[in-house]
């Protein structure tokens, strides 16, 4: 019977192997610091792919509200988008 961790490991291999970063099988080091960098990596770039596209989201859909509603254009040059007094 496999281990949860061995389970763990085998899908973080797949994951790498889908995404293209390791040619075969579960490549992972064999110390749980090895696999807990490979797993804060992983989640970096899910974070970053998702960032990314909630960002290309967000301008089309703003494109789309300054085609229907003009008056938007005024109303986004006086507030900010995302962050508060930032941007």
């Amino acid at each position: 019977m496999r281990s949860r961790a061995g389970s763990i490991a085998g899908l973080v291999g797949v994951v790498l192997c889908l995404l293209g970063l390791i040619e075969r099988g579960a490549l992972l080091a064999a110390h749980p610091a090895g696999l807990a960098a490979q797993a804060v990596a992983i989640a970096l770039m899910i974070w970053a792919r998702v960032t990314v596209g909630l960002l290309i989201r967000m301008l089309a859909e703003e494109r789309l509200v300054v085609a229907r509603y003009p008056e938007y254009m005024a109303y986004a040059a006086r507030v900010k988008r995302v962050v508060p007094g930032v941007w």
